[in-house]
């Protein structure tokens, strides 16, 4: 599981979809639509930011240099309960 993986899944989620349809409605500036209408880099900015979350409430493990990420133990217990953090 990496960083790459992560950006393709969220390619076959009902959120890329709507991204690609309502672009702005979702935060997307008019000039990034024209630079990337496939939202490559909005994605892999989505994807970074939860990654970054996750690994400081230490639900997962994330090395920064190769990109691999590997659940921890609270985070998998917070999946199964659907336990909220904030």
């Amino acid at each position: 599981r990496n960083l790459n993986e992560a950006i393709a899944w969220l390619s076959y989620t009902y959120l890329y979809v709507r991204m690609l349809k309502n672009p702005t409605h979702y935060g997307v500036a008019f000039h990034e639509i024209q630079s990337d209408p496939m939202l490559r880099v909005r994605c892999r900015e989505l994807i970074e930011g939860s990654i970054k979350e996750l690994a400081r409430a230490k639900m997962l493990r994330y090395n920064f240099d190769t990109h691999n990420m590997n659940t921890t133990e609270t985070g998998i217990v917070a999946s199964h309960f659907y336990i909220k953090y904030s």
